[in-house]
């Protein structure tokens, strides 16, 4: 006989479907089925389409629906961005805006207001190091500054002493763009919802520094 507390009742499983359905609508707010290029401008989580090369973004609806067999990278929120994946920007046809066939000059125009930072550029740059992410090497947590909305190590913050990320075989890796220490407790990297200000942030000599 099942215990009392294996026992799953049809009132907790609804329950506990209407938080999955909540957790994935704040993650995209939006449509799976409907591009967001419509509705203009509007913070959004903005994906990075590796395999398209242009250093453009999708709304999380053609993520899913025009690049899904593609290697993407999730960039989070970004405000005032309107979806390219419509648009001449990009080459790969859009399923969801206008013809599904159509590319080059048969697209839309391209957004001339969207800003594109580092994340945009060489496959997802981050922090003021410059560095590529990749979340089994990299064992800091990062924090997302609400200023430039870039993410950064916090130990380019100062937050912590820097660790070296793991190579694939699980030890540190000798081609690590950061310096190597020794913390008593590495932890394993994730970006999280805690925000940088600006003035969290020292002003970053990189040429990719954007503000809006």
């Amino acid at each position: 006989m099942a215990s009392s507390s294996s026992v799953v009742t049809l009132a907790s499983d609804y329950e506990n479907q209407q938080l999955l359905l909540q957790a994935a609508a704040e993650a995209i707010p939006h449509q799976f089925d409907k591009c967001t290029y419509q509705l203009g401008s509007l913070r959004q989580h903005i994906h990075l389409c590796i395999d398209c090369k242009q250093e453009r973004g999708l709304c999380g609806a053609c993520s899913v629906s025009c690049h899904t067999d593609h290697t993407q990278i999730e960039l989070f929120p970004k405000r005032n961005f309107r979806c390219d994946c419509p648009t001449r920007a990009l080459e790969h046809p859009c399923q969801l805006n206008g013809s599904p066939t159509a590319k080059g000059k048969d697209k839309l125009e391209i957004n001339d207001f969207n800003s594109y930072n580092q994340n945009f550029r060489d496959g997802g740059r981050f922090c003021r190091c410059h560095s590529l992410y990749d979340g089994e090497k990299e064992r800091e947590t990062m924090v997302q500054c609400l200023a430039c909305e870039d993410w950064f190590h916090e130990s380019c913050l100062n937050l912590r002493e820097r660790v070296p990320p793991r190579d694939e075989a699980g030890g540190d890796s000798p081609q690590s763009s950061l310096p190597a220490s020794n913390p008593s407790s590495p932890e394993d990297t994730t970006k999280t919802d805690i925000s940088a200000t600006e003035d969290d942030v020292a002003p970053s000599q990189g040429r990719f520094w954007d503000y809006e």
